[in-house]
């Protein structure tokens, strides 16, 4: 595992300005809500850590809003973690090189299975005193970067397989780690890259009822919703700050899960979405999922799950980022070809309440019918 040589390397290696970035990208999204962003986000020089030692009280101001003991969990997380991958990346390959005719001896950059992980990350746990919660982050980050593991950027380049995965979350002693909202996580992940059959056996044996499968898993998903078309970027929030890592493909659908629930509990499940949503809500697009697979259900009812919907957003301390969410759905359900139109009239009279007048949510209510923007 990698140390620090502080006679190597000195805090007079790093300005102001190199620490402001280096803090700057530890601190504009929590990798306690986003674990792959530990590892995408952590890479820095040594000199940093050296800085971080001598002068972060007073670049800090303390322990301000905890940030202090943030950046040295992170820190610490970061270079455990990058430990194990330098000693689990690299392994010495033979390849025949056919010009030369002879075999040749190199280092290649190469991961070792799923399973094969597992243990050298619970065992380099057991070095530290980590915190369970950090322990858990650790091990979110190190299977969900979305590069080798878990929902890679394109489907070809997934090596993990449905039995694999489920071998994983039958690992002795796993699944008593965590509690319902994070396994609605990875039961969350499970469904959306490997389909029903995968997790099937894991969600009855976990949640109680129908309503808990769908309160948790809703709000432990990430990759629910994808968009078709390229996102327009927010004034006040870069690209960099969304949660879900791009992919090219689309999961295994979740209709199933909604398709035979009554009126009542899809009232019921919108109303928990967005009551917990501060609390347990791990993704951006929280809002969108709401919108496509309970508001849109039944375009009968459209108008009264909007207005059950819009009901609550306007009490959360989320509803900007509500707001974004459920306008970026609308958007994209307003370019799908032969859509019927949205008649909301109740609806409308959230207008007024609403913080965003500039987005697709306000423009929808605004109007009378809004029709697709395809006939």
């Amino acid at each position: 595992m990698y140390e620090l040589c502080e006679k190597e390397v000195s805090s007079a290696d790093f300005t102001l300005e190199n620490a402001d970035l280096t803090y700057w990208v530890r601190l504009h999204k929590s990798w306690m809500h986003c674990p792959s962003s530990l590892l995408n986000n952590g890479d820095t020089g040594g000199a940093f850590y050296v800085f971080h030692a001598e002068h972060a009280h007073d670049y800090l101001r303390g322990d301000f809003l905890f940030c202090k003991k943030y950046l040295d969990d992170y820190n610490t997380c970061y270079r455990l973690m990058n430990g194990i991958e330098d000693a689990d990346l690299y392994a010495f390959k033979y390849f025949y090189n056919r010009q030369k005719k002879r075999v040749k001896r190199t280092l290649r950059y190469v991961r070792p299975k799923l399973l094969e992980r597992i243990p050298r990350v619970m065992e380099a746990f057991k070095e530290t005193n980590l915190s369970l919660i950090l322990q858990k982050r650790c091990l979110q980050a190190a299977l969900s970067d979305g590069v080798w593991y878990l929902f890679p950027r394109r489907l070809e380049k997934l090596t993990t397989t449905a039995d694999e995965f489920k071998e994983f979350l039958e690992m002795e002693g796993f699944l008593e780690m965590w509690d319902e909202s994070e396994l609605g996580w990875w039961y969350a992940l499970g469904l959306w890259q490997y389909g029903p059959d995968c997790i099937q056996t894991f969600i009855k044996s976990t949640f109680k009822d129908k309503r808990s499968t769908l309160m948790w898993m809703f709000l432990g998903a990430h990759h629910w919703f994808l968009e078709k078309k390229s996102r327009r970027e927010e004034p006040d929030h870069s690209r960099r700050g969304l949660c879900c890592s791009g992919v090219t493909y689309d999961g295994y659908e979740q209709d199933e899960l909604v398709a035979p629930i009554s009126r009542d509990y899809r009232i019921w499940t919108t109303r928990q979405f967005i009551r917990k949503a501060p609390e347990y809500g791990v993704c951006r697009d929280l809002g969108a999922n709401v919108f496509n697979y309970f508001v849109l259900h039944d375009l009968k009812e459209v108008d009264a799950m909007m207005c059950i919907l819009l009901e609550e957003i306007i009490r959360s301390p989320l509803q900007y980022l509500f707001e974004h969410a459920i306008s970026i759905a609308i958007a994209e359900y307003q370019n799908t070809e032969g859509v019927s139109p949205l008649v909301l009239d109740e609806a409308r009279k959230f207008g007024p309440k609403l913080l965003r007048k500039n987005l697709d949510l306000y423009t929808l209510i605004g109007e009378k019918a809004l029709c697709s923007t395809h006939k």
